[in-house]
């Protein structure tokens, strides 16, 4: 990609009234002072990197407001600063050069998308020397702040739709830890002490392998590649927050026999076998979906099949997602050339408190809603990113203009 396939303005399409015109006749990006760990003491004014803030210091470098745009790692990442900042050696600050508006700035070099330019110079980073010659599309001030407020509207209303995902997902934590120790709220009275903690004194504890059709089984580990042809496979990065999908399947060349034994379907629960991560080993998602193709799973991860006689469908994948089950799986797990692994066995063996098939229906029903919830919440969200995307570029090129008295 050529440095001119990232320009996003056309000095021909501007609106009467707008200038295009270098970045650099408007602003100059400055280089950010290191700022160790150790030399900093926690104070009022946000440290930044390139990924955004990373603390707090007792003093401030550059004045607020003020933008950051990402020199290293998160290349072109933009950040605003209402408050007086500090910006460490991975990241930009910006120097206004006039009186444009700070906050159509910030807009105007998010739309910009300056990590484009890392991949079509070639060279690790982003250098002003390219930034600056980026053009940009200046309308006269009173636009540049109309249009920054109603995007901030949009930044706004974005921000409440995240806060209720995030909401509705602590509810869901809070709820599952209380479903899976207590019960159902009202059904229980008594209560009796087992070696896994306390529980109803209806409950049974039994092993992982007792609600098993089939012992935990391994899947297969051919070299992979991102893109077809070949047979899709699951693999780690296909499971997050106790789902399985195929939104991140690689590829692989395997033989007829395996596609038949390692073949993955709907109600398949996967456990990831190992991660540098310890709080990430042993954690499983719940393929939901029958797969539309012959999909494989990989050998990172760990097949599950439950006994419907024994258990209601998704009851074992959330309650494998509650803080105390999960957590005494964990504690299993060896290290090993920095790689935290769990064993077949370890899971085989692994206790749960289990309620009878009524309850069990009573607390996937629950959970069901809780989790229609925040994806209820989460499409709001995404809705919102669009929209906010596409009045980016609408109101940043000009198609529509918020001040009529700027219209020719």
């Amino acid at each position: 990609m050529k440095l001119a396939a990232c320009q996003r303005f056309d000095p021909s399409q501007t609106p009467a009234g707008w200038t295009t015109e270098p970045i650099k006749n408007r602003l100059r990006l400055e280089y950010g002072t290191g700022l160790t760990d150790l030399e900093r003491t926690p104070g009022s004014y946000p440290v930044y990197g390139s990924n955004g803030r990373i603390g707090t210091h007792r003093d401030y470098l550059i004045e607020g407001p003020g933008i950051l745009v990402g020199r290293k790692g998160s290349v072109g990442e933009v950040h605003f600063s209402n408050a007086g900042f500090w910006p460490i050696d991975t990241v930009y600050y910006v120097r206004r050069l006039g009186d444009d508006d700070w906050r159509f700035l910030f807009y105007l070099l998010d739309y910009l998308s300056l990590g484009q330019l890392n991949a079509a110079t070639g060279v690790p980073g982003l250098t002003r020397r390219d930034a600056h010659y980026m053009l940009g599309s200046f309308p006269p001030l009173p636009e540049q702040r109309e249009v920054a407020a109603t995007l901030g509207l949009a930044d706004e209303a974005i921000q409440l739709a995240r806060a209720k995902v995030e909401t509705a997902r602590q509810l869901k934590s809070a709820l599952m830890q209380k479903l899976f120790v207590r019960g159902v709220p009202g059904r229980h009275r008594r209560f009796k002490s087992t070696k896994i903690g306390e529980f109803p004194e209806s409950w049974q504890v039994r092993s992982v392998m007792s609600v098993l059709q089939e012992k935990p089984f391994n899947g297969i580990s051919p070299r992979s590649r991102p893109e077809p042809p070949g047979t899709a496979i699951l693999n780690v990065e296909c499971v997050d927050e106790g789902a399985c999908t195929q939104m991140h399947v690689s590829y692989v060349d395997v033989e007829d026999k395996d596609r038949k034994l390692y073949r993955a379907k709907k109600g398949d629960f996967y456990v990831l076998r190992g991660n540098g991560n310890r709080e990430y080993v042993a954690s499983g998602g719940l393929l939901l979906e029958e797969p539309d193709a012959e999909t494989i799973f990989s050998d990172k991860l760990i097949r599950l099949r439950f006994k419907s006689s024994e258990v209601v469908e998704r009851f074992v994948p959330y309650m494998w997602q509650s803080c105390s089950f999960l957590r005494r799986l964990q504690s299993k797990a060896e290290c090993g050339s920095g790689l935290w692994m769990i064993g077949k066995r370890d899971i085989r063996r692994e206790l749960f408190a289990c309620p009878g098939k009524d309850e069990q229906g009573e607390i996937v029903a629950a959970l069901d809603s809780v989790l229609e919830q925040i994806r209820a919440c989460e499409r709001e969200q995404e809705s919102l990113a669009h929209l906010k995307q596409s009045l980016l570029q609408r109101l940043l090129s000009g198609r529509v203009r918020l001040t009529l008295a700027e219209v020719a």
